[in-house]
């Protein structure tokens, strides 16, 4: 990496950081439609070595976000989430053996955009209402 490689790298990272939680978690649901969407079209295109590097960082994400879930505290729908993200993890392993069926991958990509435009509106509201609480308190 050059010294102007290694910047940008640090001020996205720095980008990044200071994002909320709520956006840091739209970002990672963006860049994993991103790469499913990206296998996918290996897939089709029967690019194997593409599909794969996709489909191995896609599914990092998914185990990422299954990971961090907090049970005690998201209850139910945190339960329900990392039902979801297994249920995904496993169709994405499908999707990368050899013959796997795009029809497949394509139910988890339009699935994990929704979670994302959910996500999305989500962070959106918990933008809006911080202002108001932060009036509020003062």
């Amino acid at each position: 990496m050059s010294y102007g490689n290694a910047n940008v790298a640090r001020y996205r990272e720095i980008e990044v950081l200071s994002l909320s939680p709520a956006r840091r978690l739209v970002l990672l649901y963006t860049h994993l439609l991103s790469l499913l969407r990206q296998g996918h079209h290996a897939m089709l295109k029967e690019q194997r070595a593409d599909r794969t590097v996709k489909l191995l960082k896609a599914h990092a994400i998914l185990e990422e976000l299954r990971f961090t879930l907090d049970h005690e505290e998201g209850g139910v729908i945190a339960d329900s989430l990392s039902a979801l993200y297994e249920c995904f993890m496993g169709e994405v392993i499908q999707a990368n053996k050899e013959g796997g069926e795009p029809a497949r991958l394509a139910r988890v990509i339009e699935n994990v955009a929704e979670l994302h435009e959910a996500f999305s509106q989500a962070a959106e509201q918990l933008e809006a209402m911080m202002p108001a609480q932060a009036a509020a308190g003062a």
